[in-house]
């Protein structure tokens, strides 16, 4: 009885020490007030300017029309920054798709400007400028609270990149209320027309990337004020079904 004993107890710990190192193997969260993923790919993204952390957590969600039945199956890990004094907003996002699908290679917004290559502490991203009403918007209810006046329409700065065979992508985007009087951000009225490219230099000096710790655990919670229902292919992207795993 004493060997049987001992030999679940043993069998109990390396089931134990396996789960710990799948723990501690790949770790997806905020520490600090940063982004951080462990793996796939192991990095850490932080707000320069003090924005204070307004949501974090993971959650779920479903590109439609990529799947025959539902959508396909997204999965988010997510941290908002924002706040009324500053008028401002952060997202930093890393979004994953089931094996044998990957992000497509053109990450641009519908109605976007300015799109081209910018690099921040040596990682490339795509970036493009556009504007969202918050009405449908998944951060339209954080959105609301970040300002007093609760604006309809924000213009937004969004950075992405592909990584872990591009099944694994990031997506940052710093967001402002856009300023009365701008109705087209293509078209600049008189005296506004340094609005946008501050507006993207401010964007481009607002995230910073790095490694992530070591050794952490990261708690893992569900991030609470995404409205959920709307977080589909405008914010997330296009993916595409690896078709060569099934006629190679």
């Amino acid at each position: 009885m004493s060997k049987f004993l001992f030999l679940v107890s043993l069998a109990v710990l390396t089931a134990c020490s396996l789960t710990a190192c799948t723990l501690a193997g790949q770790q997806r969260g905020v520490v600090d007030g940063r982004y951080v993923s462990t793996t796939r790919p192991a990095i850490s993204v932080g707000i320069q300017n003090s924005l204070p952390l307004t949501a974090a957590g993971r959650g779920n969600a479903y590109l439609k029309e990529d799947a025959p039945i539902g959508g396909l199956p997204i999965d988010i890990w997510i941290a908002t920054y924002g706040n009324a004094q500053k008028k401002a907003m952060a997202v930093i996002a890393q979004a994953e798709v089931p094996p044998n699908w990957f992000w497509d290679g053109d990450m641009r917004r519908p109605l976007s400007i300015n799109e081209r290559v910018e690099v921040i502490d040596g990682q490339a991203f795509q970036a493009c400028t556009f504007t969202e009403n918050i009405s449908r918007s998944p951060f339209g209810r954080i959105a609301s609270s970040a300002t007093d006046s609760g604006p309809e329409v924000w213009v937004v700065r969004a950075f992405a990149t592909r990584f872990n065979g591009d099944r694994d992508k990031i997506i940052l985007e710093y967001r402002e209320p856009l300023p009365t009087g701008i109705t087209d951000i293509g078209t600049m009225p008189y005296g506004m027309g340094g609005f946008i490219a501050e507006f993207e230099e401010r964007a481009r000096k607002i995230f910073s990337i790095g490694l992530p710790p070591k050794e952490v655990i990261i708690p893992q919670t569900f991030a609470q004020g995404i409205q959920w229902q709307y977080m589909g292919k405008k914010f997330l992207g296009t993916a595409s079904r690896n078709e060569r795993l099934y006629f190679d």
